[in-house]
């Protein structure tokens, strides 16, 4: 976004709309409720999603956290991601750059529009920048529908207390919240409440961690990697993409098992049962020493991800009563036999899972697809070779970084295909026994 610290004046002219207008978006932001009842799926198998904005996409965070959702959670759905986002960009700015850019070779089915951050700042009138921004807006808009394009917009993302002026500068962000939200419903595209996100898990967190616990941190301004992930889920429930990931049905006692579509039943017996998947949980790093990174875990247990998004149902019936021991990958957990009839989310229950490493090596590639997508999209491709193969960390692959020089666009695509590829049968094993008979 590029947001600079000034001091933003508000006009002083009487406006009953406009005042009207900010106290229905300031209630939106403390009081609406940012999940929904699941909806048929916006996106379409096949699609080719473009992450278009300022810097709050470029900083490759909650577009890192959605890109490897798609390619690791849900492959089936065979999704293209192509991030398009420019550091301190606008509308107007946005317009300007899409014809002849990476996004006109990319041709997205459906483009997520995140701006207005910087519109907002264009003028100290914010009715005057709002109504720029409108019609900017709706010029960008048009663009991507023309062709049968489908379309995503969102409010706005919050300000955090390391940013200078973020009571204002959130207070203006309200109206550029709310006309997005407007023009989405006109034009009927999908839309992300952001805003409402982040303030549900702040203020849940606020519960558990503290009063000054901050959801943005970093600068203030573009926030870490906690906060990007309520910023995902926005995204992800705008999408539809709710889902159960995985839903395995097992017998001990007849030696029988069922799995869901992505998940193989290679053995079942009467202690453990054996499955290969190619449809991974989403996993943390939910003890990683830097917090932001940490409490990603926490943001998504705020905002209800694993019931929404991250659901790997194991059901296991004909159990005598009593309490059992199941061990999944190396991890021990104790149920009662009840429990287990009605189902638990191996997701939530055990946050170190077998696929911890293999989802690990798909997330990477989707971030190095990102950053390369930076790249194109910034045009910094007229810079020295070395240069680029550096911010790549290609200094020992001079062919790719030649090949990028000359066809960008085929460089995506390969790079997609890497991401892809990673993507490798996970084979794990469910072990269940009488808790008094473990050792």
């Amino acid at each position: 976004m590029n947001l600079k610290r000034r001091n933003l004046k508000e006009t002083g002219r009487p406006m009953p709309i406009r005042t009207l207008c900010l106290v229905l978006g300031i209630l939106s932001m403390t009081t609406l409720k940012a999940a929904a009842d699941p909806a048929p799926p916006v996106l379409k198998a096949g699609d080719r999603l473009a992450l278009c904005g300022d810097s709050m996409t470029s900083v490759t965070k909650h577009s890192a956290i959605m890109t490897r959702y798609l390619y690791a959670c849900r492959p089936e759905l065979n999704i293209e991601v192509f991030q398009s986002a420019i550091s301190g960009e606008d509308t107007a700015r946005f317009l300007r750059r899409v014809p002849g850019s990476g996004l006109e070779t990319f041709r997205p089915t459906f483009t997520v529009i995140w701006e207005g951050h910087n519109d907002s700042r264009r003028d100290t009138d914010i009715v005057k920048a709002v109504e720029a921004y409108r019609v900017n807006l709706l010029r960008a808009v048009d663009l991507f529908q023309a062709n049968g394009g489908r379309v995503g917009l969102a409010s706005c993302a919050l300000l955090g207390p390391g940013w200078g002026k973020n009571v204002e500068e959130n207070r203006r962000f309200v109206h550029v919240s709310d006309l997005n939200r407007r023009v989405a419903r006109e034009k009927g595209a999908a839309f992300a409440e952001v805003t409402a996100a982040m303030n549900e898990a702040l203020t849940k967190l606020k519960k558990t961690h503290g009063p000054d616990y901050d959801i943005v941190r970093g600068d203030g301004g573009h926030g870490s990697w906690h906060g990007h992930m309520a910023i995902a889920i926005a995204f992800l429930r705008s999408l539809g993409l709710q889902s159960e990931l995985a839903r395995i049905e097992y017998e001990p006692a007849a030696g029988r098992a069922t799995a869901s579509t992505g998940h193989k039943v290679i053995k079942a017996g009467p202690e453990e049962l054996v499955l290969e998947s190619t449809r991974y949980p989403f996993c943390f790093l939910y003890k990683h020493p830097a917090p932001d990174v940490a409490e990603m875990w926490d943001v998504a247990e705020a905002l209800n991800f694993f019931e929404e998004f991250n659901r790997f149902t194991l059901v296991v019936k004909g159990l005598e009563p009593g309490d059992y021991e199941v061990t999944w990958g190396r991890e021990r957990r104790t149920f009662s036999a009840e429990r287990l009839a009605r189902g638990i989310n191996l997701a939530y229950e055990f946050p170190k899972t077998p696929f911890g490493e293999a989802f690990l090596r798909v997330a990477n590639q989707a971030y190095n697809q990102l950053r390369l997508d930076n790249i194109i999209t910034l045009k910094r491709l007229e810079q020295n070779q070395a240069s680029v193969a550096g911010q790549l960390g290609l200094q020992n692959d001079t062919g790719l970084v030649q090949e990028m020089f000359r066809e960008p666009m085929r460089v995506h695509e390969r790079a997609v295909q890497n991401a892809r590829a990673a993507l490798v049968p996970v084979t794990h094993s469910i072990r269940i026994r009488r808790a008094t008979e473990t050792r």
